[in-house]
């Protein structure tokens, strides 16, 4: 289109329509999703569902879903290194509170090193209401396996997550990658928890018996 200005020549209005056609979807498509996202206030999960729901709409417009795919190509990355820092550190870095784990700083760790029942470990972390669609199945383990290590940590115990030979959590793609990486931290969370349980036990019952 651009050849026309060079050369000097004149275009009208239903030239340029011609031009634009084919990318009139595309804009519609990028028109929907920032309509539904701004009139909700979306932001993180809700945005990530938002998209992966109107690609499924538009699975048969091939240049729309392929713009719509390259968009949750992107949040998928922003949103996966949130959930790696967490996984593989115990950090919520949300600036912008797009994460589907809420932290409850004001709580306080003072019964937790003679209760793993308290308070502390069932509230000091929690699911939101808005959970990314891909990671209904995994936001319960996700949230348990640095919950547990986070609680270890409060009471004095040094515990690090084993990472994978490629532990990068790169995408939510089919090979299922960032499911293995999630199941090896959460497995191993839950045993040392369960280790530190059974000193704990041991370890008051010896006291119990001088």
């Amino acid at each position: 289109m651009m050849s026309f200005f060079f050369f000097g020549f004149k275009i009208n209005i239903n030239c340029l329509l011609i031009y634009l056609r084919p990318m009139m979807g595309s804009m519609q498509a990028l028109s929907t999703v920032i309509r539904k996202a701004s009139a909700s206030n979306f932001v993180g999960s809700a945005v990530l569902n938002l998209l992966q729901s109107q690609a499924k709409i538009m699975a048969g417009n091939y240049l729309v879903r392929s713009l719509l795919e390259k968009m949750i190509e992107s949040a998928n990355s922003a949103y996966l290194g949130i959930i790696e820092r967490w996984v593989y550190e115990g950090v919520i870095d949300d600036p912008h509170d797009e994460f589907f784990i809420a932290e409850n700083k004001s709580l306080q760790k003072e019964s937790l090193t003679e209760d793993y029942d308290a308070m502390y470990w069932r509230q000091r972390y929690s699911l939101k209401d808005d959970i990314p669609s891909i990671l209904a199945n995994s936001a319960e383990p996700i949230l348990t396996t640095e919950k547990s290590l986070n609680v270890m940590r409060e009471c004095g115990h040094t515990v690090q997550v084993p990472a994978l030979e490629n532990s990068k959590l790169m995408n939510f793609g089919s090979n299922d990658h960032y499911l293995e990486c999630i199941k090896s931290a959460y497995d191993f969370a839950s045993g040392e928890l369960l280790n530190l349980t059974k000193k704990m036990k041991i370890s008051v019952m010896q006291k119990g018996e001088e």
